[in-house]
Parts: C-alpha cells; structure tokens; sequence
C-alpha cells in the first residue's frame, strides 16, 4: 500500500525505542533545572559583588567618619587655644586641619551616601567653614591695627574707607 498523496504529516518525529523516550524525557526534565542552577550560580555571584561593595563603602565611611570627628574635635580644640592666645603658628597649624577637613568630606560626599546623610554632611562643612572665616577674621584683627576696616570692605563691600579715617 503506498502512502496518500493528501494525507499529513506527523509534525514529531517519535522515538524508536525506549531509551530514546527516556532521553528526551530526561532532557526536558534536567534542561530547566540546569538554567535554574546556571541563573542561581550566576545572582550568587552578582549579589557577593554587591554585599562586597557595600561592606568597602561601609568600612570607608566608617574611617572617614571616625578621622572627621577627630578633626573637628582637633579643629575645636585649636579654635579655643587661638581664642585665648593669638599666635600666627596656630594659625598655620588651623589652615593645616582645615584643608585635611576638606579633604576627608570630600571623601565621604563621594561615597553612596541617602539625602539625610548628605543634608548631615553638608551642615557640618557649612559649619567649619563659618568657623575658619571667625578665625580669619579674628587674624586679620590681631595682625593688622585697620583690621577693622578690612573686614568691613572684604564681608560688606562698602568700598573704600575715606582717608581721614572717618569710615
């Protein structure tokens, strides 16, 4: 009996024995299972990279915030010395933990840091920099006897004071 022109097709192609059934049944089986432990493998590893970049960031911030209470102790204990002996080498040595200051905020404003830590941060170099400006200005006092004047022309811009020292 030859096969009918019209008739169709089997669209799969069946196995011949058992064993080939139990192969493919095997393969889609394991298949899914082995992209599953391949995707597990894969979120393992991404997920260790992430909890290893935060525990660098957290150690980091923790370091800088420990040097940055350190300075501002420092910084607060020179601004008191400078309060009740105006010496030029105190001075110096205010500028030296200033720029530190600055370097180790600088530091922590770029670390991952939320909006209230930043809002934090942001306070506290506002503040040292007030600080640094009394102290300057405080200098600028005790160095110079028209430190008045100075100050007035660098903070007000009143322009220049008349040459009778009137003001």
């Amino acid at each position: 009996m030859a096969p009918q022109v019209g008739s169709p097709r089997p669209a799969l192609r069946y196995p011949r024995s058992f064993l080939g059934l139990l192969v493919i049944g095997l393969l889609l089986v394991a298949l899914p299972l082995a992209a599953a432990l391949l995707y597990s493998a894969w979120s393992t590893q991404h997920l260790a990279e992430q909890s290893r970049s935060a525990v660098y960031n957290a150690a980091q911030a923790a370091r800088a915030s420990r040097t940055l209470v350190n300075r501002i102790a420092s910084l607060e204990r020179l601004s008191l010395q400078m309060a009740v002996v105006p010496d030029a080498d105190l001075l110096d040595d205010f500028v030296q933990l200033h720029d530190g200051f600055q370097q180790i905020t600088a530091e922590l404003g770029r670390l991952p840091l939320d909006a209230r830590q930043l809002a934090a941060l942001d306070r506290t170099v506002a503040r040292e920099r007030l600080l640094r400006r009394d102290q300057q200005d405080r200098a600028i006092l005790d160095a110079e006897p028209q430190g008045v004047d100075r100050l007035v022309l660098g903070h007000d811009g009143l322009g220049e004071p008349d040459g009778d020292g009137s003001g």
